[in-house]
Order: C-alpha cells, then structure tokens, then sequence
C-alpha cells in the first residue's frame, strides 16, 4: 500500500468517526414511562415512573401532565422518590431531575379506566430541547391483591418451606410466576392450603436451615384472570425442626447377655455427654416414675416410629426426672442405713437388694451435622463398671456446655432376670426365670412395694423359681422415716401390692403389677372382688336362624351355676324369656322353672302382622340380696385392675333386680328357600414351576374345588360364581389339652384373592392357590 492510498483511507475513517459522535450528540429529548406492576392492569394505589434522558423541572412536570379517571378530570401527585422500591423520603429531591413517579393524589383511590397525558412542550432544563409529541398513557386499576402474612414452617426435611397469606384467591400455578426468592434455592413449588377464612400458600423447596431469604411477589396482572397482586417483598429465616433427644423405645428391660444398646434419637443436638448411674436393687422399684412399662404383651410394631413411648409418657418421665437429684441424695443416706440392719430375717433377704453400689460413669459422643434430619444412634451400656452384672441403670444424656440444653432421662433395667406374675383375691404368685434360657431362677430374693411406701420382704424362690405369698401370713417390712429404716412384721393385702421385685448376687429386676399383662383370647377374666360375675351362665338357640311371618319359633336355653367351686344344674330356679321384635315390641314374656337338667324350652307364633327384621329373645332371673353384695366392686381393687374410681349412686336410685343369663337373635323374613346348595372341598398338592429362568422347583398349591348342585339332584351347569380367599385366624384343640386355648386375637382377615367363574358342565370349578412358607409353618 502506497503513503498516498494509507492517508486516504485514514481521512475516510476520520470522516466516519465525526458523523457518529455528530449523531450520537444529538440524540433528541424524549423520555419512558414504566408502572410498578407490569400489565395494563394496575392495583388502585398505581404507581408510574416517568424517566427523562435530560433534566426536567418539577414547574414542567406539574404544566404538562393532566389525569382523567372514568372520564373525568383527576388529581395525581408526584412522589417524594426516584424508584419503586425506595419509600418517600423525608427530605427533598432536586427540583431538576431526569426520574419522577407519579400517582394518584387521593389515600384510597377509586377504581376504574385511567388516562394520563404528557402534553407535548416540555422544556429540558439545560439545553432548553422541547418535546414536540404529546403521549397518552391509557390504563385501568383495580383492588390489588396483597400479602399480609409471613411464617417459615418444617414439616420433615423434604417438606419445609414459608407460608404466606394472601387477602383473595389467586390460582396457586398462576402465582407461582410472580413468586421470587432470594438468594436463589432451584426448583420449588408453590401450592394452596386454607387456613380459617384466609387464603394460605405454602412455598416448598431446598431452604438451608438458619438461613435468611426474601420472598418477593412481583406485582401485576395475574395472567388470564382479572386480578392485580402488589407488589411485597419480606425477609424470613429458614427453620428446621425442633431441637430434641430422646429414647426410640417403649420399654425398659435391655436382655444382659446382649450387646446392651438403647437405640437413641437426636435431632438439632450438638456434642453430648451421656451419664450412667448404676442403682442398688432396693431403690429401683422407688424410681418407676421414670421407667417405661408395657401394659400388655402383645405383637410388637415393625417400625421405629410405632416404638416409641407416647408423648404423654415421656411428659410424665421428664417431669419425674427433675426431681432425681433430690431423691439421689436420699437414697444414699438410706442405703447407707439399710446395711445397719441386724434382724438375720431381714437381712438374709435384704442382702441381695443391697447391691450394687451407687456408682457413675460419663461417656462424650458426637452431635448431628445436618441440622433437618433425625439422627439415630445406638447408646452403648457397657462402659458401666461390671457390664457382665445386671440391675438398674440410670441413663442419662444431654448436650455439652449449653444452657438449658436437650436432656432426656430414663431408668432402664439391664437385666436377665423376667418376673411373671398372678395374683388372686388371698395370694400372689410369682416365678422368676432367665430371659435367656427361660429357666427357672432359684434362691431370689423378692421384694414387694405396696401403695403405703411398705417395702415387704416376702422370702425367696424355691428351686422352680417360684413363690407364693400369702395374705394370711405375716411378712417383715421396712418402712423410711426421715432416711432411718424402721422394721416390723405385718399381714399384707394383696390388692395394696403395686411392685414386685427379684434380686440375686449379681442381678435385679422389678416390675409393675399393673403392666405386661397377658389377656388371653375369648376368655373373660373376672376381677377378685366381683364374686357375682361366677354367679350363672346359659345359652339359648332356636331351631332355626330365619322364620316366616305365621311360622312358630321352638326354643330352649340351658344354664349352668357356679356353686362351691362346682358348676351344677340349678334345679327349680326360675328364669324369665322375653322376646322382643325388630321395633323393640314385646311379643313373648313369660317365667319358666328349670328342670332337673337345669333346661326348659318353649314356642311363640309369629304373627302375619308383625313387622319383619331380627328379633332379639333373651334370658333373665331375679338377683337377691347377697349376690348385689357381691357385685359390689371394692375400691381397693382398683389400682390393681386399673379401674376409675367408682362413683356413688344418687340416693333414691333403684338398682335393677334381674341379672341376664343368656341372650340370641332370629330373622323374621319373606324368603324362598336355595334351589341349590354349595359344596367345598380342599386339597394340597405340588406342583412343579418355574420361578427363575432355568431352574424348576416344587411349589405347594391348596386347591380349592367347588361344587353346585340342585336339592332335588343334579348339577348346576355354567352358572356363574364369585369366590373370595381370606388369610384368617386359626384355632385348634389337641387331644390332651381341653383347658387350654391354641389360637389368636387377630380377628381381621387379609385379602389373598378374589374372582369370577363359571362352573364346567358337571358343576364344579377348581381354585389353585399357591401357599407361601410363611403359612406353612404356621
């Protein structure tokens, strides 16, 4: 490239360059307008940004801007402020500036058709450019939907968030649009919930716990519906759950040849420390405030959250807890006066109470790291001195070095000792045995606690583990007045015992004689001061199940007496046979004396007129005077059978005379009797499948045949059936145990299958049901 042709193209660019900056110098005067919502439709309170590109007077603004609502002439004002988000300021802004807001000059402005007009003429401060165009803003207002209410919620780790109420519905999808949140968390869902006669939203995502967010509603039209939201902006913390520890289980014996754990829960706790004070065999039964007992043996739940103790309960422990250190501090002093005891009937029994020591141990653990979770860890026992020894244990954690931290407290019973106990209205049965070999344990000493604070010293086991202790027979008891044992001999009630308790050389175990009770299956058990409930028993049939109206209804009952611990056929008793119909009408009453076998048996028509339904026939006598005696329940009984205390009847108030002694129902009907009638028969079989690809195996199939036919012969061909297979209890009665039952309390069934067919030409069909292992072994 020649000098010459370089300078041109120079001269060129130049040229070009000066053309630019001549034309970007003369941008002309104008200026943008923008609402604080977005839309055509803004909340009544609107709010609109007029922003110049050169200064303008306020005197400009206030010459050139006119307002019309609905048609007429209107007031607006403008704004002590230069953005949306800012609130009017308190002193004043330059009277020449490019930015200026406007809005309606009235507090609750009116809602309608809106028309604002910047008349052309402004004049530019500086440069003295005019605008030469008028422009016409045109908008409607309505009332704006506003938040009024913020609140940070935890329900789990996956489902936390922020609820916020809104004054008027506003379709959850649609609103989500307009939901921000910052700082940013991804994805998250904005659904409705209601709550009283307010409109509640909840916001669900990924909040970190402890950390501060805003929620923003970004004002506007909401889309396709004719609603304006304001604009709100409100800063929360994300929460998590509450801080909490606590013991994942219901129970507290802990099997002492075991890995001795207790499965403990925490949730928001720091670094902990958890402290075990072994108690000495005598104190433990005094300490059952803060032990956990099961009221009944039954099937225990599959998971954690079913094995944990009610709310309730562990209120209660925690309440009882705080006042263990005052009691500890008793305790001791009255250990230490126990081992002063000379009485050698006392003292042979007492020996094994003694021990072991009060002794304390105290071990740190890690706390949780993510703060929205439960956490769960297996406390280990076994750091106590002696683990290989039972007895009671104190357990106790709490987090380290804060204030009023989380703390949790229970007395657990680490222990291969089982009590099981049966008591009667003169004498009290019980029989200790290993929980690990379920043999009987010889030579230990028993303890009873009664509800007057007596600790009665009732012997030792003999060699099957058990001991019988009578009511009739004195037994040495130690009473504590002010720490000092006192001991006398006594007569006891079994009704007044609450806690009995085992104790050899090296283990303990005590139990509430109100807990781990086993009720068993269709077999009522009487309370031993209800002598009345052996009074008499019956039963009464009929010949049928279902009648006509006009056809005669044939019974006959049987009743048996208990009487000297026999059970005899009540000769010459006289009972009464009502029988009342569907409507509770009396159709039949009448009194009948007791043949020598204790029977008596009757009829009564059915009359065309009566209504149709089940009847209710049932068998009454009169109750005399000593039997209301005995039915008269014992309010000393009532700890023991955990009754409600009885309350006195209202004076002038009849008891009733007649003790019902059996009682059975009929159907009065309009029926045709079956044309046909079912048969069922059931056979096992295997049969060879294919369950992995391969391989053949046997498996065991019940089969299940089904048989129609007429009552006056004959097959019933490809008539249609509906069959149902149920998994229900079952029951047995081996040859040699007659007073015993073999069975269960689960009386629901569970569904195996269910369908249509249709019976073969011969009147059959044949179900196969394969039978899995767990029903074959029972």
């Amino acid at each position: 490239m020649t000098r010459n042709a370089f300078f041109s193209c120079f001269s060129v660019l130049c040229c070009l360059l000066l053309l630019c900056s001549t034309g970007m110098a003369a941008e002309a005067f104008s200026f943008i307008h923008s609402f604080s919502t977005s839309g055509t439709v803004q909340p009544a309170n609107w709010r609109l940004k007029l922003e110049f590109n050169r200064p303008v007077s306020i005197l400009e603004i206030s010459k050139r801007i006119s307002c019309r609502q609905n048609g007429k002439n209107s007031r607006i004002k403008v704004v002590n402020a230069t953005t949306f988000d800012a609130e009017e300021q308190k002193k004043s802004l330059p009277p020449e500036r490019k930015v200026f807001i406007i809005g309606p000059a009235e507090k609750n402005p009116a809602t309608g058709t809106w028309e604002i007009t910047v008349a052309k003429g402004i004049i530019a401060a500086e440069s003295k450019e005019v605008i030469g165009n008028s422009t016409t803003i045109n908008f409607s207002s309505t009332d704006a939907v506003t938040m009024s209410f913020l609140e940070p919620f935890f329900d789990s780790s996956d489902d936390k968030g922020v609820y916020f109420d809104l004054d008027d519905n506003v379709k959850d999808y649609k609103l989500a649009r307009h939901v921000k949140i910052t700082p940013p968390i991804g994805y998250f869902k904005v659904s409705r919930r209601y709550h009283s006669d307010r409109n509640r939203y909840r916001v669900v995502g990924k909040f970190v716990t402890g950390r501060k967010y805003t929620l923003q509603i970004i004002g506007g039209s909401v889309e396709g519906e004719k609603q304006v939201l304001a604009n709100a902006s409100q800063e929360f913390t994300a929460v998590g759950p509450q801080p909490q520890i606590s013991f994942a289980v219901d129970r507290s014996v802990i099997e002492l040849k075991s890995r001795q754990l207790v499965p403990l829960s925490f949730t928001r706790v720091g670094n902990f420390k958890c402290q075990l004070t072994k108690v000495p065999a005598f104190f433990g039964p005094a300490l059952d405030s803060i032990t956990a007992f099961a009221e009944a043996e039954e099937k225990r739940p599959q998971d954690s959250d079913a094995m944990r103790l009610a709310w309730s309960e562990s209120i209660k422990i925690g309440s009882a807890a705080a006042e263990l250190d005052s009691l500890m501090v008793s305790f001791v002093k009255q250990h230490e006066a126990l081992k002063q005891i000379a009485d050698p009937q006392v003292a042979d029994t007492l020996k094994n109470f003694l021990t072991p020591d009060f002794s304390s141990e105290g071990k740190a653990f890690l706390g949780t790291e993510n703060p929205d979770r439960e956490h769960f860890f297996s406390l280990p026992l076994d750091y106590r001195s002696e683990p290989e020894k039972g007895g009671s244990v104190i357990v106790r954690a709490g987090e380290i070095d804060v204030e009023d931290g989380q703390r949790v407290t229970r007395l657990f019973q680490v222990t291969d000792l089982a009590i099981t106990y049966k008591f009667g209205r003169n004498d009290l049965l019980l029989w200790v045995t290993s929980v690990e070999t379920g043999r009987p344990v010889a030579e230990a000493s028993i303890m009873l606690l009664d509800r007057n604070g007596l600790s009665i010293m009732a012997g030792k086991t003999d060699r099957d583990g058990i001991i019988r202790i009578d009511q009739n027979t004195e037994y040495p008891n130690i009473s504590l007045d002010n720490d000092n044992p006192k001991v006398s001999r006594a007569k006891l009630q079994i009704c007044d015992q609450i806690i009995a308790a085992a104790a050899t050389p090296s283990d303990s175990c005590f139990i509430k004689l109100t807990t781990n009770r086993i009720y068993p299956s269709a077999i009522g058990q009487a309370s031993p001061d209800m002598r009345g409930q052996l009074s008499a028993n019956g039963n009464i049939f009929t010949e049928r199940g279902v009648y006509r109206p006009g056809e005669t209804v044939f019974w006959k009952t049987t009743v048996r007496e208990y009487s000297d611990n026999n059970i005899v056929a009540p000769a010459g008793m006289k009972v009464t046979v009502s029988i009342k119909t569907s409507r509770s009408e009396t159709i039949y009453e009448e009194e009948h004396e007791l043949n020598e076998f204790g029977t008596c048996s009757g009829s009564v028509e059915i009359k065309s007129y009566q209504p149709l339904g089940q009847y209710n026939i049932k068998v009454t006598r009169d109750s005399d005077k000593s039997e209301a005696k005995d039915d008269k329940r014992d309010p000393a009984w009532d700890n023991l059978m955990g009754r409600a205390p009885q309350t006195a009847a209202k004076s002038g108030s009849n008891d009733d005379s007649t003790v019902m002694v059996c009682q059975t129902s009929f159907q009065v009907q309009e029926f045709e009797p079956p044309r046909h009638f079912v048969t069922l028969e059931m056979n096992r079989e295997k049969r060879t499948v294919r369950h992995i690809v391969g391989k053949d195996s046997e498996q065991e199939y019940l089969v299940c045949k089904i048989k129609g036919n007429y009552y006056s012969g004959g097959p019933v061909r490809h008539a249609k059936v509906q069959w149902t297979a149920h998994l229900t209890e079952r029951t047995s009665s081996p040859a040699g145990f007659n007073l015993y039952h073999f069975g269960n309390n689960d009386t629901q069934k569970e569904l195996i299958e269910s369908g249509n067919s249709v019976l073969s030409k011969d009147g059959e069909l044949a179900i196969a049901l394969p039978i899995s292992n767990s029903v074959l072994n029972g």
